[in-house]
């Protein structure tokens, strides 16, 4: 994936988000979209505070074909290589969802990702597009998130301990469905529960 991996960590670090247009090829964007492992099941309709439609499917990143780990490598190994001196380590990511997005059904409303989820969470559209928005700080930044494009966010407590992920929502497709694929790493461990800041509390009985 050739893009500015200084401009993205930068953004990273100054506004919580970074969006590379374009960064993956037509064939890359096919190798991952095939590697959806299935069987598809339909979100729920409400899961927290959002509201969303749509099917997903995943496995932990370790499961996943040698491509899909590749570009989740390259992701974080690509951000960590300029991350400033004293920066915690950036996680490899442990889990990988995909989602379908039909043509007017396929959504989620504004939410922050959950606070198990820290390191960055990375966001490939592989066929479609749809509009993505965002609000950083006081703004709010709008785009249409097409086939090859990612957005990586920051999750829970990296690059900082205050650090979270910044509010976005995607709005459905209108003419012909998007794929999504999303790296992302749970604190608590591949396909964990990640409503929560650390499971652990919570088997010891506190």
């Amino acid at each position: 994936m050739r893009c500015d991996w200084a401009q993205a960590t930068r953004s990273l670090f100054d506004d919580g988000w970074a969006r590379l247009a374009g960064v993956l090829d037509d064939d890359l964007a096919g190798r991952l979209a095939a590697a959806a492992p299935g069987p598809w099941e339909a979100l729920p309709p409400e899961e927290g505070v959002v509201r969303q439609g749509g099917f997903t499917c995943g496995a932990a990143f370790d499961d996943t074909p040698a491509i899909v780990r590749r570009v989740g490598d390259e992701i974080t190994a690509s951000l960590a290589a300029h991350c400033p001196d004293g920066t915690p380590d950036l996680p490899r990511f442990n889990e990988v969802n995909w989602g379908r997005n039909p043509p007017g059904a396929g959504f989620i409303t504004a939410h922050r990702d959950p606070p198990g989820y820290g390191g960055v969470i990375a966001v490939a559209t592989l066929t479609g597009q749809a509009t993505f928005r965002l609000w950083s700080g006081s703004r709010a930044f709008a785009w249409e998130a097409a086939a090859g494009d990612l957005v990586i966010l920051t999750g829970k407590g990296w690059p900082t301990a205050g650090a979270r992920s910044p509010v976005h929502e995607a709005e459905p497709p209108v003419d012909a469905e998007r794929l999504v694929m999303t790296f992302r790493y749970n604190r608590n461990g591949a396909g964990a529960e990640y409503f929560v800041e650390e499971a652990a509390h919570l088997r010891r009985g506190r």
